[in-house]
């Protein structure tokens, strides 16, 4: 259906603007410096308040979440107060994918960091497709750095990582992300940790070309969120009224089945059971959801695979991501966020469907590594760095309704976290596409359920791997 809601859209929506920090964009190979040198911040863009009520002058039933701002623990004040003094005049290593100047305003947060407690912070960034084998060179050589960036639970990349609690801190301080801890967390122990209220999370976010929808006089996403109508079927019409009205291809990029079917409560093929990892091959829901994905990409021709380039060139209208790319300083985009055209929305609500939910592709927390020489300077280091009261937010996120998107997923309560419909040599590297995410690709959905018993095996094969790596953590 075209656009049915033009009238008063001048009074919901004003010029906003997304950034990208991709995750392995900007990275420094085997970089190290001392954040004490500049700011690394930006100055804020254009970006406006956009619709804080609909056009009936009702306040938005889709985000009236409650402020995340608030920390429901101890204030940072009764936290320095009891740090234990030994710990200033001390250094603490943290090893990540990205320079601290692709986090807008950290480099001076951490700077206060250190005139707050005395610590001082080295950041060492590591290229992301060797992250992880450097990582585990420098344990193994006893330069372990002392608190380490991590992307997903998924059990290879905690090998290398000890407990939290060797911290020697009691993090059941309502501070800290109770899901985020759960899903890091094997056999009672916790190895990844994250703030309730930060601004370093990455929940799934879907981006869309504004000046498409005027061109093009379709239905605009971000009203129809406003106004709680922005639903599976809407995504699917707007996606269809766009290849038909400008005969592109497809509609929307995706890098992931994942991306799609997280609307169905569905994360991929594999879960974990809290045990160990099983298949999901024979889930109803799976069948049911990955059908759906097979048929919007090879029977209606409205998904298309990753093609950033192009969503930037104006050829496709929707592209999958996560709230990274919301973030000001980035090198994607930026042709869209200089014209204002880059909007985000939640991914949309499946009529129906009780319960909305949220995926997290990229499970942001942080862990100790074995042999971490300064572990008693983590959590201080992490309650400062990841809490956004200490970060200009009108500067972090390239426009307030970046923000408004980002604290409406991160308020959604059922997360989940993908372990990916392609084979993963390394999680911080290369992906290898092996038969069971090809055959999907050029599947419809009647042909998902052959494609999922003849390429059953390699998910069993990927089972018994990490449940092998599981075994290896558990010695």
């Amino acid at each position: 259906m075209k656009q049915m809601y033009r009238r008063g859209l001048a009074l919901l929506l004003a010029v906003c603007m997304f950034g990208l920090i991709g995750c392995g964009g900007g990275e420094k190979d085997g970089a190290e410096a001392r954040v004490d040198e500049g700011s690394g911040e930006n100055t804020a863009g254009e970006g406006a308040d956009a619709g804080k009520e609909n056009e009936n002058g009702n306040e938005n039933e889709g985000s009236g979440n409650a402020d995340l701002k608030d920390l429901a623990g101890k204030p940072w004040e009764q936290v320095l107060s009891e740090m234990p003094s030994d710990l200033r005049g001390t250094t603490i290593t943290v090893y990540n994918w990205n320079p601290i100047t692709e986090y807008p305003g950290a480099a001076a947060v951490l700077k206060d960091f250190t005139q707050q407690t005395g610590i001082e912070v080295e950041w060492k960034a590591e290229n992301f497709d060797t992250y992880l084998s450097k990582l585990t060179s420098l344990v193994a050589s006893g330069q372990s750095p002392d608190v380490v960036r991590l992307r997903s639970p998924l059990v290879e990349n905690l090998l290398n990582l000890q407990p939290v609690s060797a911290a020697e801190y009691d993090f059941t301080d309502g501070v800290w992300d109770p899901w985020i801890m759960e899903q890091y967390s094997v056999d009672g122990q916790c190895y990844g940790l994250n703030l309730s209220n930060t601004n370093l999370a990455s929940p799934a976010m879907l981006l869309y070309n504004r000046s498409l929808i005027d061109k093009y006089d379709l239905d605009d996403p971000y009203v129809l969120w406003k106004r709680g109508q922005w639903t599976y079927d809407k995504f699917v019409e707007i996606m269809r009224d766009y290849v038909a009205e400008s005969g592109k291809d497809f509609a929307c990029s995706y890098f992931d089945y994942s991306e799609i079917t997280q609307m169905f409560g569905v994360p991929g093929p594999i879960t974990f059971d809290g045990k160990e990892y099983v298949s999901l091959l024979g889930d109803s829901d799976f069948i049911s959801a990955t059908q759906k994905v097979a048929d919007l990409k090879n029977t209606d021709h409205l998904l298309g695979v990753w093609k950033a380039d192009e969503f930037e060139a104006g050829e496709l209208l929707f592209w999958c991501g996560t709230a990274v790319y919301a973030r000001r300083q980035n090198a994607y985009f930026q042709t869209l966020k200089e014209a204002g055209s880059l909007y985000a929305v939640p991914f949309p609500k499946v009529e129906g469907q009780e319960k909305e939910y949220e995926l997290f592709s990229e499970v942001e927390a942080y862990g100790i590594p074995e042999g971490a020489g300064n572990p008693r300077a983590v959590p201080y280091f992490l309650r400062y760095f990841l809490d956004r009261n200490n970060y200009d937010m009108d500067a972090f996120f390239s426009s307030s309704q970046g923000l408004e998107v980002y604290d409406y997923c991160m308020g959604i309560e059922n997360r989940l976290w993908t372990t990916l419909f392609d084979e993963q040599v390394n999680f911080y590297g290369s992906i290898t596409e092996d038969d069971f995410s090809k055959q999907l690709d050029e599947a419809t959905g009647a042909q998902v359920s052959s494609v999922l018993d003849s390429t059953g095996p390699l998910i069993d094969q990927r089972v018994k791997h990490y449940n092998e790596q599981l075994a290896v953590m558990r010695e």
